[in-house]
């Protein structure tokens, strides 16, 4: 039922570290890095996957070309998690809500995990960001003296 496929261009901007196809849909993990190229983003949802899972260097940080095409899969209704390569921190979302949706502290398998099974159980995008981003924003803009500063 599933299989995985596995990406590796020589001189590759990117890489797809695996790819588990099923009936309904799949979630592609991208290995993120300073040459990232968004090609094989597109290239993973015309094969059928219905979520991406980036993960990003430092704090989830994405290449502008990876936002970009984050923006494009948005539109078409395909969420795109940012994780945080390192196996501690994680990528702060900004107060108003964007295309790419941060992994709080959750890990690339986890949030593959998480992405699948919320697509699966039929969340909307918006549903599927506050799953991810929702405890780190409490934790962020929630407090008095935080919105202070923020709002």
């Amino acid at each position: 039922m599933g299989h995985i496929v596995r990406t590796v261009k020589l001189q590759a901007t990117a890489c797809c570290l695996w790819n588990h196809q099923a009936e309904h849909g799949s979630v592609a993990i991208f290995f993120g890095h300073q040459g990232f190229d968004a090609s094989p983003m597109h290239a993973a949802v015309a094969n059928g996957a219905k979520g991406l899972i980036v993960m990003g260097p430092g704090a989830a940080s994405l290449r502008p070309g990876a936002r970009e095409a984050a923006a494009e899969l948005f539109k078409k209704g395909i969420p795109t998690v940012a994780v945080a390569r390192p196996t501690t921190g994680t990528g702060v979302s900004s107060i108003s809500p964007g295309p790419v949706f941060f992994s709080s502290y959750v890990g690339a398998e986890q949030a593959r995990v998480m992405l699948r099974l919320a697509i699966n159980a039929g969340l909307s995008p918006s549903e599927i960001r506050d799953l991810f981003e929702t405890p780190l924003r409490e934790a962020v803009y929630a407090p008095w003296a935080n919105q202070l500063a923020y709002y």
